[in-house]
């Protein structure tokens, strides 16, 4: 339950007070004013109508029904401050009230725990009154010749107890750094592995693309002087079939035989013996692609009946060479 708010009779809730009844004053001294001004404006508009202004009847009776609603007004005005005050003076009671509890449960509770503690202070006192052998009757614990100041014993004893906290705090408190670093440590050993493993994935990913170029260059390099001249005779046989001719197994100017068509066989016909730019590569492979895709080389060519099956099985196999050499 949370504790009502605390009104204070302060000089600022006056000062208060008084702002709000010169408000309260200054609004019904508009009032009055806009009344007076209406009643004015009703005038005139009367003997712009009439000629004549109203009757001293109907004036008097409209100021004496004007004069009972303010009265009215004034009544019902007074009663809601009423009624205000009495709540605020009831909420105050109420907080009021409540404080004062408060304090006294507390209050009662810090005196209840001081009289605890001086009961067992004079215990722990009255327990170290020991007889005198000697004939000196009862003495106090410490005012021998061996002991000490019982008050000084309790306080080194409160020392002691808080020392081994502190020391118990301290221990804790390193033991959670040390599992902490412990934690970072584990972390950052395995954020090296993983990254020490994609730096090997990716080293020996350029070395096999370094080593797929040097491939290539080295079948470039060797490819003989035949080589060159069967793709030009490739190229010059394609350059003479026009679109819509009609083209037999024998007519068509293959890349390579049935028997050796692979694709380092078809790369040394359908790209030069020199080395290119990989763009350039890239350019060459697919105009040899959409020369041999089967759908658009049937719709582009004539084919057999007889023979067309067969026709775009192996134009089919020579567009999948050509996919993986776009892939390498």
């Amino acid at each position: 339950m949370q504790p009502p708010p605390q009104l204070s009779s302060s000089p600022s809730s006056s000062s208060e007070d008084e702002r709000r009844a010169r408000r309260r004053r200054a609004k019904r001294k508009r009032a009055s004013r806009r009344e007076e001004k209406r009643r004015e404006e009703e005038a005139r508009r009367g003997e712009a109508a009439g000629g004549e202004p109203r009757g001293e009847g109907s004036s008097s009776s409209s100021s004496e029904d004007e004069e009972a609603r303010r009265a009215k007004r004034r009544r019902a005005r007074r009663r809601a401050e009423r009624r205000r005050e009495e709540r605020h003076a009831r909420k105050r009671a109420e907080a009021e009230a409540y404080f004062e509890a408060r304090h006294g449960e507390a209050k009662g509770k810090a005196e209840a725990e001081e009289a605890a503690w001086r009961e067992r202070l004079m215990d722990e006192a009255a327990d170290e009154f020991v007889d005198d052998p000697f004939g000196g009757g009862a003495c106090a614990w410490g005012e021998g010749s061996d002991g000490g100041d019982w008050f000084a014993e309790v306080a080194a004893e409160k020392q002691r107890k808080e020392e081994a906290e502190k020391a118990r705090a301290r221990e804790a408190k390193a033991r959670e750094e040390a599992a902490a670093s412990e934690r970072r440590r584990r972390r950052y050993e395995e954020k090296s592995a993983f990254f020490s493993e994609a730096e090997r994935r990716e080293r020996e990913q350029r070395q096999a693309e370094a080593d797929a170029g040097f491939a290539r260059v080295r079948t470039a390099a060797a490819t003989p002087p035949a080589a060159a001249a069967r793709r030009e005779e490739y190229l010059a046989a394609w350059a003479k079939i026009e679109k819509g001719a009609t083209l037999t197994m024998r007519s068509i100017p293959w890349p390579c035989s049935e028997q050796s068509m692979s694709a380092a066989d078809m790369e040394r016909v359908v790209l030069p013996s020199t080395r290119v730019e990989p763009s350039e590569r890239r350019k060459l492979l697919m105009e040899e692609m959409r020369r041999w895709h089967p759908d658009k080389f049937s719709v582009r060519y004539i084919l057999p009946e007889e023979e067309r099956e067969a026709i775009l099985e192996r134009t089919k196999h020579c567009s999948q060479m050509l996919n993986q050499l776009l892939a390498c």
